[in-house]
């Protein structure tokens, strides 16, 4: 049993039942007036069958709306309540309005569209709008980010550019908090703070990376050492990291790799597990682990210059 302020199918099916034997006791209704009373004209027959269709839209678009008012009601969705209604009355609306034109055999495209050039010209320029309002639709219903969740958005729509460093591909991603869904737009609030509003026909078919709760997950940092580097030393540097808060507890150690070597260098990668999001601090953490190691001992004369000098 769902909560009373929740959304529940049954409140769905039992609206769409009542429209359901509205719509058979209307039939009925009419196809008996037809044929036992003969005194009705095929005008005022007209009339009532329009009047059947409108109280019966009337009765749907009432079931879909009061059950989205009640599935937005339990999240951070509320005041987008009235413009999900709105949209459904008016997609509930039109269809109602074809079904009466159809009652009176009028053709509706010599209504809506007038002309083949009229309707190529508003096919255009409401392609992008409808295509935003389908796409935020689905997006409040289906939810696969919801507001206040922080996610990465990858998108062929907005591209990046991949840096060399770290030398290895990248996901070109947008990473923030989802801070409202409108029915055009999605407003993410980026990592470095600025606002981004990104169409929702470009949200829906993004691929979304979940970041909340962050999970443990595996990150490679790649770096490009000597040839006298040896092995050995970026292996202490993976143990030490083993123990370091950023590591995930109950991961995988980490790991060493090599993933190329040239005549004067060779790429040491180092894999470890962690609840991080941030890449940049994963990475600052791991070479800030392995460049002490990289750093020769000063020399004791080096040493002894640098120290306090001795009073007499």
């Amino acid at each position: 049993m769902s909560s009373p302020n929740g959304p529940s199918p049954s409140h769905l099916a039992r609206d769409l039942g009542l429209a359901l034997l509205g719509a058979i006791g209307l039939t009925v209704a009419l196809y008996v007036g037809s044929t036992y009373v003969p005194s009705v004209t095929p005008l005022e027959l007209m009339l009532l069958e329009a009047a059947a269709v409108a109280l019966v839209g009337y009765l749907v678009a009432r079931a879909f709306t009061s059950a989205a008012r009640r599935f937005l009601r339990t999240g951070r969705l509320a005041r987008h309540a009235p413009s999900v209604a709105l949209f459904i009355n008016t997609l509930i609306g039109l269809g109602v309005v074809l079904a009466v034109l159809l009652v009176f055999h009028v053709p509706p495209d010599s209504v809506f569209l007038g002309s083949a050039f009229a309707a190529v010209v508003l096919g255009l320029a409401s392609q992008t709008v409808l295509a935003n309002l389908f796409a935020g639709f689905l997006i409040v219903t289906a939810q696969p980010f919801r507001p206040g969740g922080r996610i990465s958005m990858v998108s062929s729509s907005y591209p990046v550019v991949w840096p060399t460093y770290p030398h290895e591909l990248t996901l070109p991603t947008y990473t923030g908090t989802v801070r409202d869904i409108s029915l055009f737009y999605t407003d993410l609030e980026l990592d470095d703070g600025r606002w981004a509003k990104i169409p929702n026909s470009v949200a829906l078919t993004a691929l979304i990376v979940d970041l909340e709760p962050a999970r443990p997950r595996s990150h490679r940092v790649r770096f490009t050492l000597a040839l006298s580097v040896p092995t050995t030393v970026i292996h202490e540097a993976a143990r030490a990291l083993a123990g370091a808060p950023i590591t995930a507890p109950g991961s995988p150690a980490p790991v060493v790799l090599v993933a190329d070597v040239g005549p004067q260098s060779w790429d040491a990668v180092i894999v470890l597990w962690s609840r991080e999001t941030d890449e940049d601090r994963v990475r600052s953490t791991v070479l800030a682990e392995v460049l002490p190691r990289l750093v020769p001992p000063a020399p004791p004369s080096v040493a002894r210059a640098a120290g306090p000098r001795e009073t007499l």
